[in-house]
């Protein structure tokens, strides 16, 4: 009984640890100054004409939330295309998803 609760506790910890040591940095668009964050970023850029999914969440700098695609039935999407110039904040965090 005392190796399962130690087991529980380091385990705990560990998860902790990891959690921490995985926060994303906050990013800033250059066009708009838009504070943004991908929480789980790809690594991969789409090739032209794949959709990509996502799900969005627009809150206040008190983190109350405005609009979010997360309760909605699915998420956002868009096609890949490399060949758009952003005009605004909003296009740079959209053109700069990347598949995971």
């Amino acid at each position: 009984m005392q190796n399962t609760k130690s087991l529980a506790a380091i385990l705990v910890l560990m998860f902790g640890a990891s959690t921490i040591s995985s926060c994303q940095k906050k990013k800033v668009t250059e066009k708009d100054a838009i504070e943004y964050t991908y929480i789980n970023e790809g690594s991969e850029k789409a090739p032209n004409g794949d959709f990509l999914l996502y799900n969005l969440e627009i809150t206040t700098a008190s983190d109350s939330v405005i609009y979010s695609t997360i309760d909605q039935p699915f998420p956002g999407y868009l096609m890949a295309n490399d060949s758009l110039t952003p005009q605004n904040g909003m296009d740079e965090i959209f053109l700069n998803l990347k598949k995971r």
